[in-house]
């Protein structure tokens, strides 16, 4: 009888509420100072940064390190099962 193997698949976005989601999708959208002003620019982390003074993390920083995160934690439980 051939033993099946189980796929071990790492979500990163499993634990990450919905509205964490939606602080990160903040930075794709309409920047409304600006918009007042006329100017039709998008709230980036750059954007904020030198025209606003507003320092963030910025999603690009974040998910690598979510993703580099789940990736170590992926080599830990498959280093572990093939100690087994």
């Amino acid at each position: 009888m051939d033993k099946f193997k189980k796929v071990l698949r790492f979500n990163p976005l499993i634990g990450i509420s919905k509205e964490f989601c939606q602080i990160i999708k903040i930075e794709g959208k309409v920047c409304l100072q600006c918009r007042r002003k006329g100017i039709k620019t998008i709230m980036s982390k750059k954007h904020l940064e030198e025209d606003h003074q507003i320092n963030i993390f910025g999603f690009q920083r974040l998910w690598n390190e979510i993703r580099d995160y789940f990736i170590h934690e992926k080599k830990q439980v498959i280093d572990n099962s093939s100690r087994n």
